[in-house]
């Protein structure tokens, strides 16, 4: 049985739940700890129900704030027009995913506190200067 050859795409189809879920976990830690640690720490609260409201809390948020919750950092840092081809946007996608989790997941591990959102947005605005350099990048929608 011969089938085609599994190119970079393919792989990155495979790859990219994984730092999906990577990311989710070091953000999901890092949010509920920076929010919880002060009263586990107290004594208020053991870790399991700090772990269980913590979890309640995120999903209820994101439940309520949906795709709306946000500016569109992907179109704003990463326009189409900027690379040669949708594969090679879709690399700089993934390195952009990969860098922020490694980020939450370091942070998390150092117990350090880290806004995701702009880590996100530096990882795609470095992928971009890199690749095209700073006059590529739509600042504008970053500001509001």
């Amino acid at each position: 049985m011969t089938g085609a050859p599994v190119t970079a795409i393919d792989l990155l189809f495979y790859l990219t739940p994984l730092v999906v879920f990577l990311l989710a976990f070091g953000a999901g830690a890092n949010a509920v700890g920076a929010a919880l640690g002060l009263a586990t720490g107290a004594g208020v609260l053991d870790l399991r129900p700090a772990l269980l409201l913590g979890a309640a809390v995120a999903a209820v948020a994101a439940l309520l704030l949906g795709a709306s919750g946000g500016v569109d950092w992907v179109g704003a840092l990463l326009p189409e027009a900027a690379f040669d081809s949708p594969e090679h946007r879709i690399y700089a996608l993934f390195a952009g995913l990969l860098a922020t989790a490694v980020t939450a997941l370091g942070a998390s591990a150092l117990a350090l506190p880290t806004p995701l959102l702009p880590a996100f947005a530096g990882a795609l605005a470095a992928v971009v200067l890199v690749e095209r350099g700073g006059a590529s990048v739509d600042w504008v929608p970053m500001t509001v």
